[in-house]
């Protein structure tokens, strides 16, 4: 490029370029004039004659070849084709486009309908509304269903549902048949395997992470999720922080650099972490989530209710409105106790077989004082969860209320062999039936 600038600053052209440009711009008879031109250094020098056509008429003209562009790195003079945006080499293998040729109305059709079926897709995803989702994707007929970016959508969808297990295998499978593809979503897979606690998964995932661009936001949440689930906190802050430093706009890392701050009771750092991400996206429901569980440590129920309820808005999965019902639980009132039964059973009309639902909807009944619905409750919950402490206790402080001694201390010595951690809750049940204290119940 610089070359080619200095040649047309130059006091001297050629013959040929002289004669070259007159063609492009004027059509005339060749011979009509003679130009000199000042040739550079002492003033005096012989003059080149350059011949050149008298213009009769200014006309622009279209090369049929055009020249060779100086200081592209080729020189050779090739004539290019336009192909679109794209300059177009002849004698070049052309690329397969990924989108199909579209040649008749019915191909038309059909490219159309998937576009459309597309956009259903990522709406239902933005709007966080699993069945649709999954119905909308059920809709792409094969090969485009398996395709790796539907997948990945999925895989989020079962992760904001609360669904770890579905969500780590939809990843797994996306991973085998697209090893080497970086999504973005990948990050909510280490949120998965985070949850379900599968530290050695997570590790041998960051490492894949980091071979492929370890300066990617991405490699850096991941990397963050590992060090957190073996309760590495402050480095797992460090690495959430420098996805925020690539990315300022990284809403998710924001928020999850605010849990860790929760778990290490750093309770300013993670409001603020918490803020930042919904000043950037109002719609992060995780950080709405944290806002909540901060207010909970702060024993400001009302405020923790308000919090955990905008997040259900948002995303209106199990997990967040469980945390919005325990919230309001904590409030004495009847319309409180009522409003968290009816979140409950929000629930359960989705997922009915949902046991910390089902466990916490009999908690709530026997707040209310409405023993034979938590017994009805407890005893289900019993039968399809017979190894879970919480249930045993459950139904021991059910047995209490209604007066039944044997019965009580019998489920009550059962969740204390079950989860030996459950001892402090199962003495004081016992004291407290001991006492006489049955005027008042503690969740």
């Amino acid at each position: 490029m610089c070359q080619s600038l200095r040649m047309q600053h130059s006091p001297i052209r050629t013959e040929s370029k002289a004669a070259e440009y007159a063609g492009m711009y004027f059509d005339c008879p060749e011979g009509a004039a003679t130009v000199t031109e000042e040739a550079p250094g002492t003033p005096g020098t012989p003059v080149t004659p350059v011949t050149m056509a008298t213009p009769k008429k200014l006309v622009k003209r279209t090369p049929t070849t055009a020249p060779s562009k100086v200081g592209t790195g080729t020189g050779t003079g090739v004539a290019r084709k336009r192909v679109g945006s794209v300059t177009k080499v002849p004698g070049t293998p052309e690329k397969e486009s990924l989108v199909p040729p579209v040649n008749t109305v019915a191909e038309l059709k059909t490219f159309l309908g998937l576009l459309s079926k597309y956009a259903g897709v990522l709406a239902a995803c933005a709007s966080y509304n699993f069945a649709d989702t999954l119905h909308h994707i059920n809709l792409f007929p094969e090969p485009y269903a398996s395709a790796g970016y539907l997948q990945g959508i999925l895989a989020k969808a079962f992760y904001d549902e609360g669904l770890y297990t579905e969500a780590c295998s939809t990843f797994e499978a996306l991973r085998r048949s697209e090893p080497y593809r970086l999504d973005p979503k990948l990050m909510y897979y280490s949120s998965s395997l985070w949850q379900l606690q599968r530290d050695k998964q997570l590790a041998h995932l960051s490492q894949e992470l980091i071979q492929m661009d370890k300066l990617s936001p991405v490699t850096q949440v991941v990397l963050g999720n590992t060090h957190s689930v073996v309760g590495e906190h402050p480095s797992a802050i460090t690495f959430f922080q420098r996805a925020c430093n690539i990315d300022r706009y990284h809403v998710y890392a924001s928020a999850l650099k605010g849990m860790e701050h929760l778990m290490l009771e750093e309770l300013d750092d993670a409001v603020q972490a918490f803020r930042s991400s919904i000043r950037l996206d109002p719609r992060q429901y995780t950080a709405w989530h944290g806002l909540g569980a901060v207010a909970v440590k702060q024993e400001k129920w009302k405020e923790a209710a308000e919090n955990f309820k905008r997040a259900s808005a948002i995303n209106p999965s199990p997990p967040l409105l469980l945390a919005y019902a325990s919230a309001l639980t904590e409030e004495p009132t009847p319309a409180c106790q009522e409003l968290a039964l009816a979140t409950v059973n929000r629930v359960l009309v989705h997922q009915p077989n949902h046991s910390l639902a089902r466990l916490r909807k009999g908690e709530i009944l026997l707040g209310m004082n409405r023993l034979h619905e938590a017994k009805e409750v407890a005893i289900g919950l019993l039968e399809s969860c017979p190894k879970e402490s919480k249930v045993n206790l459950l139904l021991g402080r059910v047995y209490r209320r209604m007066g039944e001694k044997i019965k009580a201390l019998q489920y009550f010595n059962s969740a204390l062999g079950l989860d030996p951690k459950d001892t402090p809750a199962v003495r004081y049940e016992v004291e407290k039936y001991q006492d006489g204290l049955d005027s008042g119940d503690e969740a």
